[in-house]
Protein backbone atom coordinates (compact mmCIF):
# COMPACT_ATOMS: atom_id res chain seq x y z
CA UNK A 1 0.00 0.00 0.00
CA UNK A 2 1.20 3.42 -0.91
CA UNK A 3 -0.42 6.52 0.14
CA UNK A 4 -1.24 8.93 -2.66
CA UNK A 5 1.31 12.05 -3.02
CA UNK A 6 -2.00 14.20 -1.88
CA UNK A 7 -2.38 12.46 1.05
CA UNK A 8 1.06 12.63 1.94
CA UNK A 9 1.11 16.46 1.15
CA UNK A 10 -2.29 16.53 2.88
CA UNK A 11 -0.88 14.75 6.19
CA UNK A 12 2.71 17.00 5.71
CA UNK A 13 0.36 20.14 5.22
CA UNK A 14 -1.94 19.29 8.65
CA UNK A 15 1.30 18.50 10.24
CA UNK A 16 2.51 21.96 10.08
CA UNK A 17 -0.48 23.73 11.01
CA UNK A 18 -0.88 21.32 14.06
CA UNK A 19 2.51 22.90 14.85
CA UNK A 20 1.44 26.35 15.80
CA UNK A 21 -0.32 27.44 18.41
CA UNK A 22 -3.99 26.52 18.39
CA UNK A 23 -5.74 29.55 16.42
CA UNK A 24 -2.54 30.89 15.02
CA UNK A 25 -2.43 31.54 11.23
CA UNK A 26 -0.18 30.11 9.15
CA UNK A 27 0.28 30.52 5.13
CA UNK A 28 0.46 28.28 2.62
CA UNK A 29 3.99 29.66 1.61
CA UNK A 30 5.09 28.75 5.17
CA UNK A 31 3.85 25.09 5.22
CA UNK A 32 5.51 24.85 1.37
CA UNK A 33 9.11 25.79 2.57
CA UNK A 34 8.92 23.91 5.91
CA UNK A 35 6.99 20.90 5.05
CA UNK A 36 8.55 20.63 0.92
CA UNK A 37 5.33 20.61 -0.02
CA UNK A 38 4.86 22.43 -3.96
CA UNK A 39 2.72 25.84 -3.29
CA UNK A 40 0.51 24.92 -6.15
CA UNK A 41 -0.17 21.51 -4.18
CA UNK A 42 -0.85 23.35 -0.71
CA UNK A 43 -3.35 25.44 -2.71
CA UNK A 44 -5.23 22.81 -3.92
CA UNK A 45 -5.33 20.61 -0.78
CA UNK A 46 -6.38 23.48 1.27
CA UNK A 47 -9.62 23.73 0.23
CA UNK A 48 -10.83 19.99 0.47
CA UNK A 49 -8.96 19.70 4.34
CA UNK A 50 -11.44 22.75 4.56
CA UNK A 51 -14.35 21.18 3.40
CA UNK A 52 -14.27 18.09 5.42
CA UNK A 53 -13.91 20.50 8.87
CA UNK A 54 -9.86 20.39 9.21
CA UNK A 55 -8.67 23.45 8.80
CA UNK A 56 -10.15 27.07 8.64
CA UNK A 57 -9.13 29.32 5.79
CA UNK A 58 -8.87 33.34 5.69
CA UNK A 59 -8.55 34.95 2.84
CA UNK A 60 -6.56 38.58 2.49
CA UNK A 61 -3.18 39.62 3.08
CA UNK A 62 -3.59 38.97 6.66
CA UNK A 63 -5.16 35.63 5.83
CA UNK A 64 -3.84 32.01 6.26
CA UNK A 65 -5.22 29.04 7.80
CA UNK A 66 -5.69 27.25 10.95
CA UNK A 67 -6.88 23.69 12.43
CA UNK A 68 -10.94 23.88 12.65
CA UNK A 69 -10.35 21.52 15.83
CA UNK A 70 -7.72 20.88 17.82
CA UNK A 71 -4.39 18.46 16.88
CA UNK A 72 -5.67 15.25 19.24
CA UNK A 73 -9.21 15.19 18.05
CA UNK A 74 -7.61 14.85 14.31
CA UNK A 75 -6.90 11.64 13.39
CA UNK A 76 -4.39 10.93 10.45
CA UNK A 77 -7.36 8.66 8.67
CA UNK A 78 -9.22 11.64 8.62
CA UNK A 79 -6.99 13.62 6.70
CA UNK A 80 -6.72 10.55 4.35
CA UNK A 81 -9.63 10.83 3.66
CA UNK A 82 -10.77 14.14 2.98
CA UNK A 83 -7.85 14.11 0.11
CA UNK A 84 -7.96 10.39 -1.63
CA UNK A 85 -10.85 9.71 -4.08
CA UNK A 86 -10.11 5.57 -2.77
CA UNK A 87 -9.88 5.30 0.85
CA UNK A 88 -7.25 3.07 2.18
CA UNK A 89 -6.41 -0.31 0.52
CA UNK A 90 -4.01 -3.11 -0.26
CA UNK A 91 -5.41 -4.42 -3.40
CA UNK A 92 -8.61 -3.47 -5.72
CA UNK A 93 -10.64 -6.56 -4.77
CA UNK A 94 -11.19 -5.84 -0.80
CA UNK A 95 -13.18 -1.94 -2.08
CA UNK A 96 -14.45 -4.07 -5.20
CA UNK A 97 -15.00 -7.48 -4.71
CA UNK A 98 -17.39 -7.39 -7.87
CA UNK A 99 -14.15 -7.54 -9.71
CA UNK A 100 -12.79 -10.37 -9.29
CA UNK A 101 -14.03 -13.84 -9.57
CA UNK A 102 -12.06 -15.57 -7.48
CA UNK A 103 -12.82 -13.53 -4.27
CA UNK A 104 -15.36 -16.21 -2.28
CA UNK A 105 -12.87 -18.57 -2.62
CA UNK A 106 -9.79 -16.93 -2.16
CA UNK A 107 -7.30 -16.68 0.94
CA UNK A 108 -4.95 -13.21 -0.33
CA UNK A 109 -8.33 -11.52 -0.62
CA UNK A 110 -8.51 -12.21 3.40
CA UNK A 111 -4.93 -11.38 3.93
CA UNK A 112 -5.47 -7.86 2.18
CA UNK A 113 -8.50 -7.43 3.96
CA UNK A 114 -6.90 -8.09 7.37
CA UNK A 115 -4.27 -5.76 6.22
CA UNK A 116 -6.10 -2.66 5.06
CA UNK A 117 -8.52 -3.20 8.58
CA UNK A 118 -5.33 -2.79 10.53
CA UNK A 119 -4.38 -0.29 8.69
CA UNK A 120 -7.72 1.79 8.71
CA UNK A 121 -7.50 1.29 12.68
CA UNK A 122 -3.94 2.42 12.83
CA UNK A 123 -4.26 5.75 10.96
CA UNK A 124 -7.83 6.27 12.53
CA UNK A 125 -6.21 5.78 15.78
CA UNK A 126 -2.62 8.23 15.62
CA UNK A 127 -3.26 11.42 16.16
CA UNK A 128 -1.89 15.10 14.80
CA UNK A 129 -0.96 15.68 18.24
CA UNK A 130 1.14 12.68 18.44
CA UNK A 131 2.70 13.46 15.22
CA UNK A 132 3.74 16.79 16.39
CA UNK A 133 5.03 15.52 19.65
CA UNK A 134 7.12 12.53 17.67
CA UNK A 135 8.37 15.56 15.51
CA UNK A 136 9.41 17.26 17.95
CA UNK A 137 11.27 14.58 19.14
CA UNK A 138 13.10 13.39 16.47
CA UNK A 139 14.13 17.03 15.78
CA UNK A 140 15.77 16.87 19.00
CA UNK A 141 17.38 13.63 18.36
CA UNK A 142 18.76 14.40 14.94
CA UNK A 143 19.98 18.00 16.62
CA UNK A 144 22.02 16.20 19.35
CA UNK A 145 23.66 13.74 17.05
CA UNK A 146 25.02 16.32 14.72
CA UNK A 147 25.81 18.69 17.91
CA UNK A 148 27.73 15.18 18.73
CA UNK A 149 29.54 14.55 15.07
CA UNK A 150 30.24 18.42 14.81
CA UNK A 151 32.13 19.12 18.71
CA UNK A 152 33.99 16.07 18.09
CA UNK A 153 34.78 17.18 14.48
CA UNK A 154 35.70 20.18 15.97
CA UNK A 155 38.23 19.16 18.00
CA UNK A 156 42.28 19.73 17.71
CA UNK A 157 43.72 16.59 16.59
CA UNK A 158 46.18 15.99 18.82
CA UNK A 159 48.24 12.73 19.83
CA UNK A 160 47.12 9.96 22.12
CA UNK A 161 49.83 9.32 24.67
CA UNK A 162 50.15 6.63 27.36
CA UNK A 163 50.68 6.60 30.79
CA UNK A 164 54.13 7.32 29.98
CA UNK A 165 53.98 9.44 27.45
CA UNK A 166 54.65 7.41 24.60
CA UNK A 167 52.45 7.29 21.55
CA UNK A 168 49.43 4.91 22.51
CA UNK A 169 47.93 2.75 19.64
CA UNK A 170 45.05 4.28 17.29
CA UNK A 171 41.50 3.32 18.95
CA UNK A 172 39.61 0.51 17.23
CA UNK A 173 42.32 1.26 14.05
CA UNK A 174 40.42 4.55 13.90
CA UNK A 175 42.12 8.12 13.87
CA UNK A 176 42.90 8.72 17.74
CA UNK A 177 40.66 10.45 19.84
CA UNK A 178 40.49 13.75 19.97
CA UNK A 179 42.31 14.78 23.23
CA UNK A 180 45.78 14.31 24.82
CA UNK A 181 46.52 12.62 27.95
CA UNK A 182 49.96 13.18 29.49
CA UNK A 183 51.74 11.46 32.81
CA UNK A 184 52.12 13.24 36.02
CA UNK A 185 55.85 14.50 35.99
Amino acid sequence: MQLTREADYALRTMLEVATQPFGELTTTTQVSRHRLVPLPFVRKIVPRLAAAGLLRTRRGKSGGLMLARQPDEISLLEVIDAVSADTITVNRCVLQPETCPLQPVCPVHEVCRLVRDEMVRLFGSVRLSDMVTRGAELKAMYAARVRERRGISRMPRTTLLDAGGVPAAQVGGGAPLALSIRAPR
